[in-house]
């Protein structure tokens, strides 16, 4: 048992190795904030970190 981020265990999840226990004693999701300085121009690994949150956020909402 343990209390570890669904991101971070989502393979596992997905391949059945895992399943969600205690499931009404999960705490509330914290919201996650992308920032960036405007006018500047986005490295490639900072583009491809949100679309990767994005895809991951989507697919929880499933």
């Amino acid at each position: 048992m343990g209390g570890l981020p669904s991101l971070a265990l989502e393979n596992d999840l997905l391949a059945g190795r895992l399943v969600h226990i205690l499931t009404e004693y999960a705490p509330m999701p914290h919201p996650i904030h992308l920032l960036h300085l405007p006018g500047r121009r986005m490295p490639a690994s900072l583009r491809a970190f949100i679309a990767f949150v994005r895809k991951s956020h989507a697919l929880r909402k499933k």
